[in-house]
């Protein structure tokens, strides 16, 4: 397990079906045909089959009980979902013998700060524990981490425009839906920026976010300003690879606090020519092959009851993944701006003002239990679905 996982010569089966096994694939540049297949728990999963890339072959995906077919000691078992420990003690459980296994991202290549792979292990381990643990339990080490003196924020979100070159209809955002598509003033985004840092100790990770944010007129200018602030360690621009970049921009990039995070729906060209042309650049760069999403449904309220909505929160990315800055305030999540926007719902639960000594009440925003936008959305419920991603509905100018 703890070999580098280019000393194994045996063909790989990837137990989880989702986007960090395109990760896994990109980062150690895994040729398709060296993966057997996938092991995926989800029927959905198993019946959509696996496409590492728009024009490869599908790959199989299937359910754990091919473990009782095969012989598990002649592979090498990639682990790319929660609760690793779980799932390396099933499959020793099928063979006496010796089993290879790697966890990813735990086990992740170098990159040039060490901090930023932090953010990724983060999100795992929260989301193993959770699995684990009681709310109760969650509060009580959310106490513990909020009580001591360091305030570490492992990722933050912020949208500099709700401007886009593409119109997705199922858009967590809902930024084909929205009233207007503007870019915030850079400004009120410095403004954020030192609200936000007068508050904690540290942001491991912050993702500037739109609609586009290569369409964001000031974008040299944050990024100017938020790489000379020592509490902000590592920042990512999360784009859809639609727009060309101008030399200057492809200069900035290369900070060593910068990286590019990628999203290809497979419905365009011109994300693989705009990673090829950063990373002939050296530049950082990560590409998620979404080829599906969840569908959040639509804005309309599903009237849940209190104890349902804080299950539902409970299991989504939201309570410590999600909270986004938006114009001087901290959304409960992305979703939560478009209903705010649409008027669905009100400030009073999902929206925080952002404002310099307000510590206290960005921690106590981040130990809610619950969300309105939860009651406007299908995400980790029984109803949830999963949809073309990147599908588009009429276009409109940018």
């Amino acid at each position: 397990m703890n070999k580098n996982i280019m000393e194994y010569d045996k063909k790989i089966i990837i137990w989880g079906a989702d986007n960090r096994a395109h990760r896994f694939m990109m980062d150690y540049n895994i040729p398709e045909e060296r993966v057997a297949f996938l092991v995926d728990r989800k029927k959905e999963k198993q019946d959509a089959g696996f496409r590492y890339i728009l024009g490869c072959e599908k790959k199989e995906v299937c359910s754990p009980d091919i473990l009782n077919d095969i012989a598990v000691d002649e592979f090498l078992w990639v682990i790319t979902v929660g609760q690793p420990g779980e799932i390396i003690e099933e499959l020793q459980k099928s063979e006496r013998g010796g089993v290879n296994t790697f966890v990813y991202p735990s086990e992740l290549l170098p990159c040039r700060n060490n901090l930023a792979l932090y953010a990724m292990w983060a999100y795992h381990l929260e989301n193993e524990n959770r699995r684990n643990l009681s709310v109760a339990d969650l509060k009580e080490k959310y106490n513990e981490l909020f009580n001591n003196k360091k305030f570490v924020l492992p990722r933050m979100t912020m949208v500099l425009t709700t401007r886009c070159t593409y119109r997705c209809k199922e858009c967590i955002e809902m930024i084909p839906y929205l009233k207007k598509h503007e870019d915030v003033a850079k400004e009120e985004v410095f403004q954020d920026i030192d609200n936000l840092v007068s508050n904690i100790d540290e942001c491991v990770f912050l993702e500037l976010i739109g609609g586009e944010p290569f369409l964001y007129k000031d974008l040299d200018a944050v990024l100017e300003y938020v790489v000379k602030e020592d509490k902000i360690r590592n920042v990512a621009i999360v784009t859809n690879g639609t727009v060309t970049l101008s030399e200057d921009m492809i200069s900035m990039l290369k900070h060593e606090k910068l990286s590019v995070i990628v999203s290809d729906y497979g419905i365009s060209d011109k994300p693989r020519i705009f990673v090829d042309k950063l990373r002939e650049q050296e530049i950082c760069v990560n590409v998620l092959y979404e080829q599906e999403w969840f569908s959040a449904g639509g804005c309309e309220k599903r009237n849940r009851g209190m104890e349902e909505l804080k299950r539902q929160y409970d299991k989504c990315h939201a309570p410590w993944w999600c909270k986004t800055i938006y114009k001087g305030y901290m959304y409960a999540c992305i979703r939560s701006i478009g209903l705010y926007d649409l008027g669905y719902i009100d400030k009073k639960q999902d929206l925080l003002e952002i404002k310099s000594n307000c510590r206290e009440e960005i921690e106590e925003f981040f130990k809610r239990d619950w969300c309105d936008a939860c009651d406007h959305c299908d995400w980790y419920t029984e109803n949830h679905r999963y949809c073309r991603a990147g599908e588009q509905v009429n276009s409109f100018e940018s």
